[in-house]
């Protein structure tokens, strides 16, 4: 039988419904060409830029944006081959601009060219598996063909099966597992075509291709992990690269997860709604509607003149007699905005993107009649005139696409899909900012809290605007510092948890402190309410337990003397 993808997904969706393995998965399985970009959020909710994969083929992968963590000369000093002198002074030496700073290491002269191509590996790799700890967030893939792909960038290939295991082992420990795959182990999977030959190729030793290839069809995993040569917590994350390589599968309507939704206040995916439905296109009001629907008859006279638009700026300049000082003045002010890095033609225009071509056309004339290189001889020559003709060169450029619809229409779209240096920094920050909050959770199931501590108080700093990790934070610094900071605690818990009701660990946190406070009515209240929304938590049921029964042994208050009596 034939390869093909079970699951089928749309180019555009939300992590709370497919996280980004599943989805890299897929397209990699479906053999697609094009760009995968990951946003933070969705692009109607303003959403920025994270990363952008490349995928040739779904075999053949590049990866633009990341983390200075990610980049080749951090790689390097973090596997040995620059010291940290040698490092500092490369910092130095291209003023922290790691763009360039790569690009003197791509050159071959920082290690050997022979290296290079594991190096670049290395990176593209590390690039992919951190994708893996995102949590929330959007993704949009726009199809290419895999020639224009191939010409434009430097595609590495990659054995996607070894990578999906090794990727899912370092990213889906068992409390993440259990958190976004909730009952996952109790459900009946069936084996994906060709199955058992697929096997081959994720490199497992021979235990472990004697234990899968002799499980059953069908089967759930609490019944075949006993059978495992490893640990359940090694062989859960192994089962889920699997999944997410439909190697084993779920009928449709089995795969129904919490996944991002688990850490995110409910008001945010609503029971029965699908998230996907974010990146349809927003339905017209009632008053365009009704505005479409008016008859022919009721549209103004044809003899009407629409208003004249007023002058704007740029025109009321044009319209000014500028003496030769205020000329070069100009022109040096309008060849900064079109020199600009990430200017656009509308700005240097002085229009809006809704401007009238009419209108965009009046400007340009009036920009000619001051600023053609003819216009004043004795004044536009040598390297002023050098200024002037490229000023000319562009401003023409500018009002042929800005009134041009066809050309129009392409540069938006360009726009749109472009990402400034911001918003890449500030989506970097984010995603950073998720990596180190789920390392900080690892450490918090462990009881390792200072650890936590250090990990909470960098996401913090790096996204600001998540209460969770502040509520988190507040957690870890309660266990360090104890009853001192029992008031503090309570108090940026409490505001995250009023804020989203459904911040369930804000919810336990609140209950721990009031048990150690011995507010036990109050316990017991907070992590009823946790009970109720993770009812297969043991450690809550565990902890309830407790509480009743130290309630139960409390001492009676009666009024009266020594024995109760007066």
């Amino acid at each position: 039988m034939a390869e093909t993808s079970q699951r089928a997904l749309a180019d555009t969706g939300d992590f709370l419904e497919a996280p980004f393995p599943l989805v890299f998965a897929a397209f990699c399985r479906q053999g697609k060409s094009g760009m995968l970009d990951v946003r933070d959020k969705s692009p109607y909710e303003g959403g920025k830029i994270v990363k952008r994969v490349v995928i040739g083929n779904g075999t053949h992968f590049a990866v633009q944006g990341g983390t200075v963590y990610e980049t080749l000369l951090e790689i390097l000093l973090a596997r040995g081959k620059v010291n940290k002198d040698f490092y500092q002074a490369l910092k130095i030496e291209f003023a922290g601009d790691y763009g360039k700073i790569e690009q003197k290491i791509l050159s071959g002269a920082v290690v050997p060219p022979g290296e290079l191509s594991e190096l670049i590996t290395v990176q593209l790799t590390m690039k992919l598996k951190n994708l893996f700890s995102l949590i929330r967030g959007h993704y949009d893939f726009k199809p290419q063909p895999f020639e224009v792909i191939n010409s434009k960038h430097v595609l590495m290939p990659l054995e996607i099966d070894k990578f999906m295991l090794d990727a899912v082992r370092e990213h889906y420990p068992m409390p993440r597992i259990k958190k976004e795959f909730a009952g996952i182990e109790k459900k009946d999977f069936h084996l994906g075509p060709n199955a058992k030959d697929r096997l081959n190729r994720f490199g497992f030793d021979a235990a472990l291709m004697r234990w899968l290839r002799g499980i059953p069809d069908p089967f759930n995993w609490t019944a075949i992990v006993k059978g495992a040569p490893v640990k359940e917590d090694q062989a859960f994350p192994l089962l889920l690269a699997l999944y997410f390589n439909e190697v084993i599968a779920l009928p449709a309507e089995e795969e129904d997860f919490p996944l991002g939704r688990a850490y995110l206040d409910t008001k945010e995916v609503k029971p029965g709604k699908e998230v996907k439905t974010t990146a349809k296109t927003p339905e017209k009001k009632p008053a365009d509607e009704a505005k479409a629907a008016e008859p022919a008859a009721a549209a103004p006279k044809a003899e009407t003149k629409p208003p004249e638009e007023p002058p704007l700026p740029i025109e009321e300049m044009f319209d000014k007699n500028l003496s030769d000082k205020e000329t070069l003045k100009e022109i040096d002010r309008l060849l900064d905005i079109a020199n600009k890095k990430g200017s656009t033609c509308f700005e240097l225009l002085g229009v809006k993107q809704d401007t009238s071509p009419e209108k965009i056309k009046k400007i340009y004339f009036k920009f000619a009649k001051k600023f053609h290189p003819d216009a004043k001889p004795d004044l536009f020559k040598g390297p002023v005139r050098d200024k002037v003709e490229d000023l000319f060169a562009k401003f023409t450029e500018a009002k042929e696409t800005a009134s041009n619809p066809n050309l129009r229409e392409q540069y938006l779209k360009k726009l749109k899909s472009q990402v400034s240096d911001k918003d890449m920094e500030m989506g970097q920050r984010a995603m950073e900012a998720e990596m180190e909050f789920e390392k900080a959770n690892i450490f918090i199931k462990k009881g390792q809290w200072q650890q936590a501590q250090e990990k909470l108080e960098r996401a913090v700093t790096l996204y600001p605007d998540e209460p969770e990790y502040k509520m988190h934070l507040a957690w870890v610094n309660y266990k360090i510092k104890g009853p001192s900071e029992t008031a503090n605690a309570k108090r940026i818990i409490k505001e995250v948890v009023d804020k989203r009701p459904e911040a369930v660990d804000g919810l336990y946190f609140l209950g721990m402190i009031e048990k150690n406070d011995g507010e036990l009515d109050k316990a017991e209240q907070y992590l009823g309410k946790v009970l109720a929304k993770r009812p297969h938590d043991i450690d809550v049921k565990r902890e309830l337990q407790l509480l009743g029964r130290k309630k139960a042994a409390a001492p009676s208050k009666k009024k009266g003397g020594l024995f109760g009596k007066k």
